[in-house]
């Protein structure tokens, strides 16, 4: 059952996203221990405004992909076929930047790559809907 309410749409992607952070401490138990050093907190840094960049581009083409204007762009028909599309899509970009990033030395390897995967797409759908 489709429902337009804002609010329950709204919480679902905070739920998802608190499900994805559930599984990233799941995948990395000392996750939280990390951020008591810098170049931990450097790192989960790097990731929270990854994901924060990343909602935003996702809000700016779900504008133009969705369509109808006047309502929350999570509240309009298609929205989960299209986060099941651009969440998926926007992984590898953030991989390939997390390991240039890592490269260059600019922050440090603290956790595993599908740990930090998790975290990014929680802080995705976390920013989705702290945004709004």
């Amino acid at each position: 059952m489709e429902s337009k309410n804002p609010g329950s749409r709204r919480h679902a992607l905070m739920v998802a996203g608190g499900f994805f952070l559930l599984v990233a401490g799941f995948v990395e138990p000392g996750l939280l221990s990390h951020l008591s050093n810098q170049a931990g907190t450097i790192s989960m840094g790097f990731i929270v405004v990854c994901g924060f960049l990343a909602a935003r581009g996702i809000r700016q083409l779900a504008a133009v992909f969705l369509g109808e204007k006047g309502s929350p762009w999570y509240t309009r028909p298609g929205v989960v076929i299209f986060l099941c599309i651009a969440l998926p899509c926007l992984n590898p970009l953030f991989l390939k930047l997390d390991d240039f990033f890592l490269g260059t030395g600019l922050i440090q390897q603290v956790t595993t790559q599908q740990a930090r995967t998790f975290l990014f797409m929680a802080f995705e759908l976390l920013w989705m809907a702290w945004l709004d």
